[in-house]
């Protein structure tokens, strides 16, 4: 995606004689359906003047197989009712109240999505009226939320999978330097047989989301997906950059970041908007 962000904004730099390189590439990125790698040539002629359309697609066409390398492990979950509830949860009327409750309602949408490929196993059970055999699930599941905001996907995830032992990693983003410091972890011993299922409500820069793949992973975890409810395409660049065989699921690709790293247009503070602060 990267080459997708340098590519199209030099096309267009070199066409209109302006630098759209903040603005160009995210827009275009909604013209480009990230599921299937189709474009919409009706939109892009709308956007851009012709020449620009015809290098633009051409570029594409020729980066086609990269952007489809990069994106394997990118899963926008698109169940309606998980676009009505993220839609409710970017409303900036929706009460500290009510915003908790939809979280949590989003993700046991979410995680119902992402476990359909776990293992099961046939036990043997008596019903009232007779014996039979049915499946249980054949992995230990460990959720990992990333404080603070995560702590909120919690509930979601443990409503459908009380079993599933719990971490914490505490990871804050410098609001200088956008990077990471981490200053808390506590993790349960079960990560090299688990699958673990990292959640944050938000993949911005991808900081946090990178340095908690690599905490979990040198403690042993094999079997990792994270979890979020909205991100950012620079977030997305950058994780799979570091971890490229990690999926990650989401309910949208947001357009950008801002210079401040909100995603747009994003939800807010995730973690403000959880608790009233």
């Amino acid at each position: 995606m990267g080459l997708l962000v340098e590519g199209l904004s030099g096309i267009v730099e070199a066409v209109c004689g302006v630098n759209t390189v903040c603005r160009l590439p995210y827009t275009y990125l909604w013209s480009v359906n990230l599921l299937t790698f189709e474009y919409d040539e009706n939109r892009i002629s709308r956007l851009y003047k012709p020449q620009v359309v015809v290098l633009c697609l051409e570029w594409y066409h020729h980066n086609l197989e990269i952007m489809e390398g990069s994106m394997t492990n990118l899963h926008i979950l698109t169940h309606p009712l998980i676009q009505n509830k993220l839609t409710l949860l970017r409303d900036a009327r929706t009460n500290n109240h009510k915003f908790r409750l939809l979280l949590e309602e989003l993700t046991a949408f979410m995680v119902y999505e992402i476990t359909r490929s776990y293992p099961l196993h046939e036990v043997e059970v008596a019903t009232p009226l007779e014996r039979t055999t049915g499946r249980v699930l054949d992995v230990p599941i460990v959720l990992v939320p990333i404080l603070r905001a995560g702590t909120g996907m919690l509930g979601g995830v443990l409503n459908l999978v009380p079993m599933a032992k719990v971490g914490h990693i505490g990871i804050y983003r410098d609001p200088k330097t956008l990077q990471p410091v981490e200053y808390y972890a506590k993790l349960p011993p079960e990560l090299p047989e688990a699958q673990v299922i990292l959640v944050d409500p938000m993949l911005a820069t991808g900081g946090s989301a990178i340095a908690a793949v690599e905490l979990v992973k040198r403690e042993g975890a094999r079997r990792i997906q994270f979890l979020c409810l909205v991100a950012a395409p620079e977030g997305v660049e950058a994780f799979f950059e570091a971890h490229p065989k990690v999926p990650i699921y989401t309910a949208s690709l947001d357009r950008q970041l801002n210079k401040h790293g909100y995603i747009l247009p994003g939800l807010g503070d995730a973690g403000d908007r959880i608790f009233g602060t």
